[in-house]
Order: C-alpha cells, then structure tokens, then sequence
C-alpha cells in the first residue's frame, strides 16, 4: 500500500512498463514529475486530462521534495496545506491509501511542480499594472462607499418606504440576475422578518421569452440591477407598471433603462465599478435594502447599526493579511461547496459566483438545511467545505452540521464568524467583529469573501480583473 514503506508497482494509463517506486515517507517524499499522473490514476483520483491543464500538487507542513529526472533537480516547497487528507478513499480496506499530510490534488494552470513558491503559490498572470489593483481597490474602498450611501440617500429611503406605505402592497416581486439576484435573497428575508413582506424572485423569462408575465399588480415590483441594462430585467418592472403596480429600481446608474421604466429610483451610490466581478455595488444594494426596511419599521435600533456600517466593514478588512496565506493553502482547490442559513443564504451565493468567476472553481452555495437533503453525500476526508456562520438563531443549526462533517467525514473546513465553536473547529478561521445582530451580518460578513476570491485568483495565477467570458455588462433578454 502507498502509505507503507516498499516496491509499488504503478502501470500509467497511457501504456508503457510499471513504475517502481519505493520512496513514501510520512514527512517527506522525492517524486519524478513524471510518475505524479499514474501515481494519482493509482489513487484513483480524476485528473483533468487537457493540455497545459493537468495538475497536482504533493505538499505537508514539512519540506516536500520534488525531483524532475529529465533536470536532474529538485525544488523544495514549503506548504502550509491541509491537515486532513484521504488515506482511503472509497472506504474499502483494499483501496490504496495516502501519505496523511502529503496530498492535494486540483487544475494547476499556468505552473508546474518545480516552480511552486512555498508561500505565495504560483506567479500572477501578468496584468496591467493600473488594472491589477482595480479588483482590490474596489474592495478596500467599501467602507467610503458604504458611508457616501448612508449620507446622500437617507432621505430617499422615506421616501420610498413612505410610498410603499401609501401603496399598500402585500408582497413583492424581485427581479434581478447575478450578483444583483443574491442581494434579492437578501431582501426576501430582511424584508421578510422585519417589514412582514413576502418577497417573491420573478422568473424574466416569463416576461421576454414566454411573454406570458403573471399577474403582479398588486406588488411592490423591484428591479435591482448594477447596471440598469438588462432587458429582461427591464421588461419585468416594465410590466409591473403596465399592470398599475408600484415599480422600485435599485441600481448604480439613475439615469439607465432601469431606472427610467421605474416610479421610485434608489441610486446605490457605489461610483463607477470598473473590475468585472462585482464587489462594492453587492454591498451597497444590500445597504439600500437595509435602508428601506429600517425607514419602513421606523426602528431606531435598527437605523444605528445601519449607520455602524462603515467602521464594521473596515474592521473586516484588517483581515486582509490573513486572508491572503490562507488562500495560498487553497490554491489547487478545483471545487468545494458554500453553506450557510438565514440571512446569510445571500452571502453562500455570491461567495459561491465570486469563487467561480474570478478563481475558476466549482463552487456550489446551499442552505445548511438543503445540504443534509443528498449533497451531504459529497462530504469525505479532505473534501473543501466554506461556511458562513455568524451568531444568530441559525448558527446552531449551521454548527451542528459543521461539527458532524469535521469530526465524522474529517472534511476541510473555513470558517467566516464570530462563534467562538465555528471558528474552533475550522481549519481556515476567520473572525467576524463580535456581537453583531445576525440580520446585519451579510454586509461585513462578504468582505472577507471577496479578499479571499481575490487572493485566491492570484495565487492560482489567474487574471483578478478579466475573468474569461465575461465583461462588466451582461445582456439578457
């Protein structure tokens, strides 16, 4: 077995003699670059079989030796990497098993093994040096714009909470795409819990596509949208309007299409936004949003802490250091899933389309509840579980589960809190300001998320401000 001492024969799978090799010790190890794929193909483990795309990384806490034959070399790499790693992976007793420090395995573009850095993972993509910062800039610039919101729009957040309040709407019907559509989620409980609104998330399709829209007109119709552009987004609160319902935009731009086809226009304040992956205009649709709750309850306990917002976000950036070589732990990671509940379902989303966008990673957001209904399944040794666990009557729930994936299925956990037990049993915790009310927390709670996706895509050497496919605008219709 690999995980003992002796003569392994190894067959690759693309023909060819057995490779023999006796070198497996539980500190360090000397691996040919070479035997690395049918070593993982013996290990049963699936590599990406692309060109320039297969990799593998071997690292413990320790030195890790890795020796290329064809340079008669040997690079070290000094790795901070996972505790906990499969030495069984299907559970059988006969299936091989793994050096407990040693592995981890994921898509390693634009590197090989014998040019790791110890701390910082592969070199960046080379960017334009003006653009390189944009990402970053945008996010250390939320606490200014968070403020800017607070001081310029107070008073239009009577007024609209003063129209609702006229209108006498029941519910509301919420369109949005994207980033935007996870501040709806935002929205669907706050406004929920707080104002006694069922939100409900429109289906545009059925508007553009279909071109059969149900019957809305007596709901708050709400687009939220960066942009303002999105045409079918566009059409819904169009044909909210149409049908004599009270129309809301929450957009950065008030002079956009959006805004235009609204009767009530909250202009986010964020400023021009020009990385792809958005960052400051989320945080700022969730602070419109607070804001139109707290103006409709009239709570002035809930009107403080919004106002509290600005220094909380800045407390979460002091983070960034931290943040920065935890992700280098995490930089051959190719999927994980996101859990979290409550308020912070918006805060699993987006840190799950931020993981996809920008580090390329299969990132997949669930409820903590959702999860243990199938995708419990995926949880195994090592696997790479992202939890958003601030205190607050959902954080029992959250931390029950995560303490059963830990200590039963000894998966790889981070942390986002402010529980002392959540961040005891990560093995990436990162601390949320204390005592915070659980509703508040999705708008501190993204930050770290964003300096994570943002360190991360770095580390794996990837462009931070031009993700592959996409560009800052999105039309859909």
């Amino acid at each position: 077995m690999l995980g003992q001492r002796g003569s392994v024969e190894i067959r690759p799978k693309f023909g060819g003699p057995p490779i023999d090799r006796t070198k497996f010790g539980r500190r360090s190890a000397e691996y040919p670059t070479s035997v690395i794929p049918p070593l993982m193909e013996a290990l049963s483990l699936t590599i990406w079989e692309r060109s320039q795309r297969i990799g593998v990384a071997l690292m413990t806490k320790d030195d890790l030796k890795i020796t290329d034959d064809r340079q008669s070399s040997t690079t070290t790499v000094d790795d901070p990497m996972v505790d906990r790693y499969p030495q069984s992976l299907d559970g059988r007793s006969d299936s091989p098993s793994v050096p407990p420090e040693a592995l981890y395995f994921g898509d390693k573009r634009g590197s090989s093994p014998d040019t790791v850095s110890g701390d910082t993972g592969p070199a960046p993509l080379q960017q334009d040096p003006e653009a390189a910062m944009g990402l970053k800039d945008e996010i250390l610039e939320q606490p200014s714009a968070i403020a800017r919101l607070l001081e310029l729009q107070a008073p239009q957040a009577k007024k609209v909470a003063a129209k609702i309040r006229d209108s006498n709407v029941k519910m509301v019907f919420l369109a949005a795409r994207g980033t935007s559509d996870n501040a709806g989620l935002y929205a669907k409980y706050l406004w929920g819990a707080f104002n006694g609104l069922p939100v409900a998330l429109a289906a545009p399709s059925l508007f553009s596509i279909y071109e059969t829209p149900p019957l809305i007109k007596d709901s708050l119709v709400v687009g939220i949208s960066q942009s303002g552009q999105s045409p079918d987004i566009v059409r819904v609160v169009k044909e909210g309007r149409r049908q004599g319902g009270l129309t809301l935009a929450i957009t950065n731009d008030p002079m956009s299409p959006l805004a235009q086809e609204a009767d009530l226009v909250f202009d986010t304040m964020a400023g021009p936004e020009t990385a792809v992956a958005a960052t400051k205009t989320y945080t700022t649709q969730l602070v419109s949003i607070a804001m139109i709750s707290a103006a409709l309850t009239g709570n002035a306990e809930q009107r403080q802490w919004i106002e509290r917002l600005p220094e909380l976000a800045e407390a979460t950036l002091s983070l960034d250091d931290r943040i920065r070589s935890a992700a280098a732990r995490y930089r051959y990671m190719d999927q994980c899933v996101v859990l979290g509940r409550g308020f912070n379902y918006s805060t699993v989303y987006e840190w799950a389309l931020k993981l996809k966008e920008l580090a390329y990673v299969i990132a997949e957001p669930y409820s903590s509840a959702d999860f243990q209904h199938g995708p419990v399944a995926l949880a195994c040794q090592g696997f790479p579980v992202f939890a958003v666990v601030p205190g607050g009557r959902a954080s029992d729930n959250v931390i029950n589960l995560l303490t059963n994936l830990v200590q039963e299925q000894q998966v790889e956990l981070l942390a986002i809190s402010n529980e002392a037990s959540a961040l005891a049993l990560a093995n990436t915790p990162l601390q949320l300001p204390d005592r915070l009310p659980e509703w508040i927390t999705p708008i501190p709670a993204i930050i770290p998320a964003q300096l994570f996706c943002y360190h991360l895509t770095r580390a794996k050497g990837y462009n931070t401000e031009g993700p592959r496919g996409l560009s800052k605008v999105t039309l859909t219709w």
